[in-house]
């Protein structure tokens, strides 16, 4: 039988890119605009872009500073997601968008938020190559981009570590669950435990 068996070409795995501080130093000169916004909201928080365009007004509790959010997995599905607390400013643009929903990347199609807002953005702060036309799609398309939506949660997360977040708060907010079974089991941090955690976040 095995010689029917086709297997797929070996790759090498791509090594995730993460926001230098430059960079974020110019997504915030320029938070006027929304889709800057939008970015920094990812890199604060360790949001998938997907859970961003999910999150439902009603699970945004801004004066407790946490949003309940999440996808893809069980450990990440309705978790807790603090906003950090010294960086005020992610809840404003947060309190914003839920004032005036027009501005808000909330509810937008992934697909939307990833080209016209991500890549379309970043691209205009020569943080990424311009798009180029592709004649079959008949499209202008990103082509390996080194900053893609995902790397602003391995930001995050790096940041975070450097900063000395404790690692099972860190998998509690990102919503990983492939940590000590100890910690899974026994650890069961509360609200408060993660936002004084995000609390070693700064801006």
């Amino acid at each position: 039988y095995a010689a029917f068996v086709k297997l797929p070409k070996a790759t090498a795995e791509k090594v995730k890119g993460v926001f230098t501080s430059a960079e974020i130093s110019t997504l915030w000169e320029h938070s006027q605009d929304n889709r800057a916004r939008f970015v920094l909201l990812m890199i604060y928080t360790g949001l998938r872009i997907g859970e961003v365009a999910g999150i439902k007004p009603d699970n945004v509790h801004l004066d407790d500073g946490y949003i309940i959010g999440g996808e893809k997995t069980e450990a990440g599905r309705d978790r807790v997601i603090p906003l950090p607390p010294n960086v005020p400013e992610i809840a404003c643009f947060v309190r914003e968008w839920l004032a005036d929903p027009d501005g808000s990347p909330f509810g937008i199609h992934v697909n939307t938020l990833r080209q016209s807002w991500f890549y379309a953005l970043l691209a205009e702060l020569e943080m990424i190559a311009p798009p180029v036309y592709n004649p079959k799609t008949r499209k202008q398309e990103y082509k390996n981009p080194r900053l893609t939506p995902h790397c602003c949660r391995h930001t995050f997360a790096s940041r975070a570590a450097a900063a000395g977040m404790r690692p099972d708060d860190l998998q509690k907010i990102i919503g990983h669950a492939d940590y000590a079974t100890t910690a899974d089991i026994y650890v069961h941090q509360n609200v408060d435990t993660l936002i004084a955690a995000m609390s070693r976040i700064s801006k």
